[in-house]
């Protein structure tokens, strides 16, 4: 009688705990080393593209976002000062957190 079934015998040995852990620590270290090199090949534009003066659309306090316009984008802003910025005034980006831009008044304009 012809049997359909194949049997499988597997000589491979399990790992040891040793080498499970050094085993895991070198794919540790070769990802973080692949990032790194990821991250400083591929800059984030949003350093740069952040920079310069944008115009305030709504008012914008450091408790009520508003929205200012940006190198041709629209973001939500709140003011990095005490001072209320209003609707038209230039604003400068002093930095981000997610998407809100924090701001303040410009003096360039």
């Amino acid at each position: 009688m012809l049997s359909l079934t194949k049997e499988y015998r597997c000589d491979a040995t399990p790992l040891s705990h040793r080498e499970i852990v050094v085993l895991n620590l070198l794919i540790k270290v070769l990802l973080e080393t692949w990032f790194k090199r990821l991250r400083q090949s591929h800059p984030s534009p949003t350093n740069s593209y952040l920079e310069g003066v944008g115009t305030a659309d709504t008012e914008i306090t450091p408790c009520k976002r508003g929205r200012v316009r940006l190198n041709g984008s629209w973001w939500s802003a709140l003011s990095n000062s005490n001072m209320t910025i209003h609707p038209g005034q230039k604003v400068r980006v002093t930095s981000r957190q997610s998407h809100t831009l924090l701001v303040e008044l410009s003096q360039d304009g």
